[in-house]
């Protein structure tokens, strides 16, 4: 399902690599603080690569590369991979014992994780809603509203990623003080509450699409 899902968001110039340098770079800290070198081999690995694709993805001309599904597929598959380890992980007992709680776990995947499974449920839920098949294509993605808004590829791509990195943000702020319950609350909260801001700007880049073709049809 992620592996899909990252591939899902390979939309636009650097929204797949941003987001996979951010889950890799958030994966490779938590391996190296509980002492998995390998893994954090394999993280920081991935960032190298994504960061050195970026150079060219971001270029115009004969020099321009794209990640494509092979990349994207691949880049999938690391990162599920890394996730599953991070599931399956024996405890850390000096993380334990300042209050990391283990069972959080799935939680903190689901943050790491964001922005391609946010997106990638928000636009199967939307095309069920529609009475269209949830693997139809259409413009309902994240990165879609934002460049119907007038964002370019890069704007677009930091500004999910800048999203990602304060839902991480708020996770970690609270995952010592709130219970398992009330933590899952948040993050379904954090879910919700962008799954309802992106529908007030689909509407808002909706109206903006409407001005702007009645002003071309009146010139």
């Amino acid at each position: 399902a992620f592996i899909n899902a990252y591939n899902l968001i390979d939309g636009i110039d650097g929204l797949a690599a941003i987001t996979g340098i951010l889950i890799a770079t958030v994966y490779s800290i938590i391996f190296y603080f509980t002492g998995h070198p390998y893994y954090v081999l394999v993280g920081v690995s991935l960032v190298g690569v994504l960061t050195a694709f970026l150079r060219f993805n971001f270029s115009r001309g004969r020099r321009k590369i794209f990640m494509g599904d092979s990349g994207s597929l691949v880049v999938g598959l690391i990162l599920a991979f890394l996730s599953i380890k991070i599931l399956v992980m024996e405890p850390y007992s000096v993380l334990v014992e300042e209050g990391y709680n283990p069972g959080n776990r799935l939680l903190l995947i689901a943050c790491v994780l964001f922005i391609p499974v946010f997106d990638t449920l928000r636009v199967m839920i939307l095309r069920t809603l529609n009475g269209v098949s949830p693997f139809s294509a259409d413009r309902n993605h994240a990165h879609h509203v934002l460049l119907d808004l007038g964002f370019n590829h890069a704007k677009a791509s930091l500004g999910l990623a800048l999203l990602n990195i304060l839902v991480i943000t708020v996770y970690y702020s609270f995952c010592d003080v709130l219970s398992n319950l009330w933590l899952s609350f948040l993050v379904v909260s954090m879910y919700a509450g962008t799954f309802f801001a992106f529908s007030k700007l689909r509407n808002r880049s909706a109206r903006r699409a409407r001005r702007h073709t009645t002003r071309h049809s009146m010139g």
